[in-house]
């Protein structure tokens, strides 16, 4: 299946506010586990399906952009970190633009 770059960012995008709210409820969660029990640890309750969420996306995505995806959320801590990256030998850092301009950079295609 051949999708556009504009609808690969669409999808993309739909995909990072997911995550984005999933790890704020699994924190949540987390936190109410702790009331009970200080060690109490909530860890993967969403790993089966977010697992193959990831693999849905990689596969219609390409691993490329997935691997920048990726590195976006968990590595840039969705974009929040002043992390540089290099495209065609410029350096940007990851903070100072959007999720759009970020897209526009990194991905493959059209």
């Amino acid at each position: 299946m051949q999708i556009s770059k504009k609808e690969k960012a669409e999808l993309i995008k739909i995909y990072i506010d997911g995550v984005r709210k999933q790890d704020a409820a699994e924190d949540r969660l987390a936190e109410a586990f702790s009331a009970l029990c200080s060690e109490n640890m909530l860890m993967g309750v969403a790993s089966p399906v977010s697992g193959a969420l990831d693999s849905v996306l990689r596969k219609v995505i390409g691993e490329f952009d997935f691997d920048w995806v990726s590195w976006y959320i968990y590595e840039a801590d969705f974009g929040t970190k002043d992390f540089e990256f290099t495209i065609d030998h410029k350096p940007y850092l990851v903070n100072k633009i959007s999720l759009d301009e970020f897209l526009e950079l990194v991905m493959e295609g059209d």
